[in-house]
């Protein structure tokens, strides 16, 4: 007599390996069988004209593994294409904030250039503060650029 064993399964285990049995036409005992093998034991390649009905569990475990990169696959490119279209738009209403602020603001006359560069460095720091305080309520980062905690020099002609 052969030894035998117990395992506890829930319904839906059972029925997945019954129904992997079945389209192998393998009987559940013999299948699980060498599913259990096959897991413990480093597949040896079988020679091309095997007829083993079952693949080896490595090939299960690669089909598995193909399925769930397709499947990741499938649901970043959705999402990576969405953030893209969103990305353009963003870009094209900065372009046209720019546009605007540059057509509809005077340049600032050469006497008064120290006088706008400090309030424009001044409110721009309370922008930062602003919106770093939305970040931090969001729980996002700062920009990288940020963190560097100095400001690239207000060139006079940037004032203009």
């Amino acid at each position: 007599m052969r030894p035998r064993i117990t395992v506890y399964l829930s319904e839906g285990q059972l029925d997945y390996l019954r129904r992997e049995a079945a389209k192998r036409r393998r009987s559940l005992s013999s299948y699980v069988t060498d599913c259990l093998l096959d897991y413990h034991v480093e597949a040896v390649p079988l020679p091309k004209t095997s007829t083993e009905s079952s693949p080896p569990f490595s090939a299960l475990l690669r089909d598995t593994e193909e399925h769930i990169a397709a499947e990741i696959e499938k649901r970043t490119s959705g999402a990576s294409r969405q953030l893209s279209k969103q990305l353009m738009v963003l870009t094209a209403m900065f372009d046209r904030f720019v546009l605007s602020n540059l057509v509809h603001t005077p340049e600032v006359p050469e006497a008064n250039r120290s006088d706008a560069i400090s309030s424009g460095e001044r409110r721009y720091a309370n922008w930062r503060a602003a919106v770093k305080e939305v970040l931090d309520q969001l729980g996002a980062p700062p920009p990288e650029a940020w963190l560097q905690n100095h400001h690239p020099e207000t060139r006079e002609e940037d004032a203009a």
